[in-house]
């Protein structure tokens, strides 16, 4: 395997606004540090998370550079109008 490159930053330090992630593809060390793999697919990725800190214990995540949220969460609507089953609408 080739080369890869890391830069390790501290969780605090990710959540500031101004903050630019180094590269697409990261884990959440023990140590509460986001190490970034800069490599353009996630399969190399996590094949050298998996040689470096063994077999299992991270996954590769892509952070998100959407800023419209807050973090990592996610939200979503209900498909119906007022949230309702069908079955449920008669007992009004």
């Amino acid at each position: 395997m080739s080369e890869i490159k890391t830069t390790v930053i501290e969780h605090a330090d990710s959540l500031e606004d101004d903050f630019k992630a180094p590269a697409k593809w990261f884990i959440n060390n023990a140590l509460d540090q986001m190490v970034f793999i800069h490599t353009k697919n996630r399969a190399e990725a996590q094949a050298y998370v998996d040689s470096e800190y063994g077999k299992g214990f991270y996954t590769v995540k892509t952070l998100s550079t959407d800023k419209s949220g807050s973090g990592n969460c996610t939200a979503t609507g209900s498909p119906s109008r007022k949230c309702f089953h069908p079955r449920l609408k008669s007992l009004k």
